[in-house]
């Protein structure tokens, strides 16, 4: 949860400046990629205005960050995604699965893992599994991205700045997030 007379923004930038002294689990991880790409898109002082109750944990965040997550075996890239690991192996619980954003090129990064493709994330998370495990590792259809709604609000804080003129949103290791035409794509550097 955001100390009191933090700035989440602050916050946010602190955990790319000192990576070292912080450790998450890919859930927030993703989280923290998507309010950086906020951070990028609007500016701190807006950021700082909507996102006043930041909080990092899992899947839970800001009341304001709308997140939408449905199901499609069709991903755009920008889009998160999770492999399940169904049959993991009890000792490493944190291989039950991996979130990934989707790459332009076909590729996935998965906190931790890095860049890989389906094929890869699918077989690492296989070599954790459960020695008599049946059920191998898969790419389920569950897709997260954010709102529309949050995309309008995007539109309408940007500061002075055409939203599909804007292009790097989010660096993080060897790949950035961008936003042009209302949805996010990736490409590396």
């Amino acid at each position: 949860m955001l100390r009191s007379g933090v700035k989440p923004s602050d916050a946010i930038l602190d955990i790319y400046r000192n990576g070292s002294l912080y450790a998450f689990e890919c859930a927030t991880a993703i989280i923290i990629i998507y309010y950086q790409a906020i951070l990028k898109s609007i500016g701190r002082r807006r950021f700082d205005a909507i996102f006043q109750n930041l909080y990092l944990y899992s899947w839970h965040t800001d009341p304001n960050l709308e997140l939408d997550s449905f199901y499609s075996n069709r991903f755009l890239p920008g889009d998160v995604v999770y492999f399940n690991n169904p049959d993991f192996y009890p000792n490493t619980p944190w291989y039950r699965g991996e979130n990934a954003v989707v790459l332009s090129d076909g590729t996935f990064f998965g906190h931790g893992l890095g860049i890989m493709t389906a094929e890869q994330m699918i077989q690492f998370l296989n070599s954790q599994r459960f020695p008599e495990s049946t059920q191998p590792a898969y790419l389920a259809n569950v897709i997260t991205r954010i709102s529309a709604t949050m995309h309008k609000l995007l539109t309408l804080q940007s500061d002075r700045t055409s939203y599909k003129n804007l292009k790097t949103v989010i660096h993080h290791n060897l790949c950035s997030i961008s936003s042009i035409h209302y949805q996010f794509y990736l490409n590396k550097h």
